[in-house]
């Protein structure tokens, strides 16, 4: 796991990635159970083939999905500001 905090205009965001073997539709789906409306309540203000934003809490979650080049694994961006615990546990469930 891989993750970078950034700072912009004095907020904390911070960026995790994670490499699986998942699909980019298994991976879609856990991600709205698990952040939004029945998980932890977010809203789902985006959903496309490659990307995923939430926003709910005074914060977002923002997830993006590449192939590898093997096409054997999926990298997970995972982009957070107020919700860096609840990523940090999603990643460990992907």
């Amino acid at each position: 796991m891989f993750f970078l905090a950034n700072f912009k205009g004095g907020k904390r965001m911070i960026v995790y990635e994670v490499k699986t073997k998942k699909t980019k539709e298994a991976l879609m789906d856990k991600a709205v159970s698990f952040f939004g409306p029945d998980g932890l309540g977010l809203e789902v203000t985006s959903r496309e083939a490659c990307c995923l934003s939430f926003s709910g809490g005074g914060g977002f979650v923002n997830m993006s999905l590449s192939e590898e080049e093997n096409n054997k694994e999926i990298t997970v961006e995972l982009e957070s500001r107020e919700w860096d615990y609840q990523v940090k546990k999603f990643t460990q469930l992907i």
